[in-house]
Formats: C-alpha cells, structure tokens, sequence
C-alpha cells in the first residue's frame, strides 16, 4: 500500500451504470495509483456516493497522497510534515 507500482497504469478512468440495472450501486469506492509526467507518485481515493435520500445527502470525495521527490514510488505518509487529517464526512 506504501508503495506504487513500476508499471500498469492507463491513462484513463471510465465507470458508468445506468440508474434503471437490476445491480445498480448508488456508491463507488475506488483506489488508483497515479505518476505525474515529472515521474511523480501519487496514491487516490475516490469515495462517491449518489444516494438523494433526505437523511443522506449525496458526496464526492478525495483522498490523497503524493510523494514529491520525482521517481520514488514510496507512499508512506510522514507524520512529522503532515496536517490534520478529518475525522468524518461532510
């Protein structure tokens, strides 16, 4: 989890579902590992959720983690040069 993969990535991200499936899935939760084009690393979380039900709204939500120093694929957060991180959902 620390660490990024040498190779495999693509260059895009497509999802999509019609609301009428059988399977329909109000939520995507999904994780992808990203190299910028200076040879950066970065790990994403991507939390959607399209449920419009009055107790619970709908959200899109990011998380992620960059390594600045080009070419090395470690992700482990240091805690020392870190913010806080939030506790909850908005």
């Amino acid at each position: 989890m620390y660490l990024a993969p040498e190779n495999g990535y693509r260059d895009v991200f497509i999802f999509g579902q019609a609301g009428a499936e059988p399977r329909y899935n109000k939520g995507l939760d999904k994780q992808f590992f990203l190299r910028t084009a200076d040879g950066r690393h970065a790990r994403l979380r991507m939390d959607v959720n399209t449920d419009s039900s009055p107790s619970y709204s709908s959200y899109f939500g990011l998380k992620w983690w960059l390594n600045p120093k080009p070419g090395s694929r470690n992700l482990e957060c240091d805690r020392a040069k870190s913010g806080p991180v939030p506790t909850s959902r908005p």
